[in-house]
């Protein structure tokens, strides 16, 4: 993958180009899947997860209200695999999501390649999740999806599942209803059909799955009495 002693530099457009691939997003989701079937069968080795900042360390700024940036490292190999990786991702209020994938070789430890995705490689990994987890634990057939929440990630999901399901409908709910309907109005230009409500936990009502993409560290859904008998 190197060239000499120089490590191969893979920028973000490039990433991009590729993400964007239809096939890609379904290798994607297989390729998790067969993680923890080799991690289940002690064939993935993975360290435990270095966090700086805060929660729960000290913050990187001092003075922020409602501070929650964060620095993530983590890192792991599969066994007999030419490559081992250590992924630096960076992200929470107020910092903007960044990151970047460090690639080495597993017979020489030098660095092989930089990915420099910008944290979109852990944006694609957090939703192709959620894409295995309705394909291994939903329903078969689903008549809606529930969106809880209306960033970033509630774009990369509903993308990502429609890899899994031919199901378009979508109801999203947020604190801010403005954002919900910016969320709405981007998806269906995308071929989904998306409307808003005004209370969360009337994707209890509505939807087979819900998808939860807030940062709320506080009850959001259940906060309503309904029949139990009418909750599917």
């Amino acid at each position: 993958m190197a060239t000499g002693n120089n490590p191969k530099i893979i920028q973000l457009d490039q990433i991009n180009k590729i993400a964007s691939n239809d096939e890609f997003q379904k290798n994607l989701i297989q390729a998790l899947s067969d993680g923890f079937v080799a991690f289940e069968n002690g064939d993935f080795f993975t360290a435990p997860i270095q966090t700086l900042g805060a929660p729960p360390m000290a913050p990187f700024v001092d003075g922020e209200s409602d501070y929650a940036g964060q620095t993530c490292v983590k890192s792991g190999y599969f066994r007999n695999n030419p490559y081992y990786v250590i992924k630096v991702a960076s992200g929470g209020h107020p910092l903007p999501n960044s990151g970047l994938m460090q690639v080495y070789s597993q017979k020489t430890g030098r660095l092989d390649a930089l990915l420099l995705d910008d944290g979109i490689l852990t944006e694609l990994r957090t939703a192709a999740l959620g894409a295995l987890s309705a394909r291994l634990f939903g329903p078969k057939e689903l008549q809606s999806i529930g969106m809880l929440g209306t960033g970033v990630q509630a774009r990369y999901q509903l993308r990502m599942l429609q890899s899994v399901t031919p199901c378009r409908r979508v109801h999203v709910w947020g604190r801010n209803r403005e954002k919900a309907q910016a969320l709405a109005t981007e998806m269906n230009k995308e071929g989904w059909d998306v409307s808003t409500t005004k209370e969360a936990d009337e994707l209890l009502q509505d939807c087979e799955i819900i998808v939860t993409t807030t940062c709320a560290r506080e009850s959001v859904l259940g906060n309503e009495v309904y029949d139990k008998e009418k909750i599917k």
